[in-house]
């Protein structure tokens, strides 16, 4: 199962036809037989104002809830250095007509991930904890109990992450960083654009084999590994 899990960068989601618009997320976590990912991560500036709880529901509620988790990082740009961490998750409750209704819920708040000063946060108990289920839709991980592997990621592990990808965008911005030297040459040409060229039959039938290969081992992998979950 694991191994059918990619990360995804931010490709658009699209769910405006059923009219929770189109986003980008900053990250994404998708199986391979999934439309959608199960882990979406979205990050908030100030200057940018994400409304991450509405963006959150977006997600989850377009998906129909197979986006498990939206993790949201919230960071302040002026005058302050502190980040906090929020997840979403969809859950089912009975509203006021005492009908089920698919709801994004909340399940952390707002946790200091590091704090005004820009020091890292004296919670132990701080961090991102997501289990192995939550990666793909139920309609892969079945609702037998399985897949629930913890993956624990520590909220100094999260600073270190912060810290080095604002330091990254920092020298970017800067127009710093390694480049060549020297440059043997005396001009620069682009070559002649011409219209894509289609792809002929063979071409088009060895991608396809491609593909329903890595689908085949992707399931015989998804199989293995709920055998041996059942044998333990």
């Amino acid at each position: 199962f694991a191994r059918a899990v990619d990360a995804r960068g931010s490709p658009t989601l699209d769910f405006t036809k059923t009219g929770y618009g189109r986003h980008d997320p900053d990250a994404q976590f998708r199986h391979l037989r999934a439309q959608y990912p199960g882990v979406v991560i979205e990050v908030s500036y100030t200057q940018k104002r994400k409304e991450l709880a509405h963006v959150a529901e977006d997600y989850i509620l377009g998906s129909d809830g197979d986006v498990r988790v939206v993790v949201g990082l919230d960071v302040e740009y002026r005058n302050s250095k502190k980040a906090t961490l929020s997840v979403w998750r969809p859950d089912v409750v009975q509203n006021e007509a005492g009908e089920p209704e698919l709801v994004a819920v909340q399940t952390t708040v707002n946790q200091i991930l590091r704090d005004e000063e820009g020091n890292l946060s004296k919670n132990e108990k701080a961090g991102l904890c997501l289990q192995l289920r939550d990666f793909a839709t139920e309609a892969l991980v079945g609702t037998d109990g399985l897949l629930t592997d913890p993956i624990c990621i520590p909220a100094s592990t999260l600073y270190l992450y912060l810290e080095q990808a604002e330091q990254n965008v920092a020298m970017l911005k800067q127009n710093q960083g390694a480049v060549r030297e020297t440059k043997p040459w005396v001009r620069k040409r682009r070559r002649q654009r011409t219209p894509p060229e289609e792809l002929d039959d063979n071409r088009e039938a060895k991608f396809q084999k491609i593909e329903e290969k890595a689908m085949a081992q992707a399931e015989k992998d998804d199989s293995s590994y709920k055998t041996d979950s059942d044998g333990e």
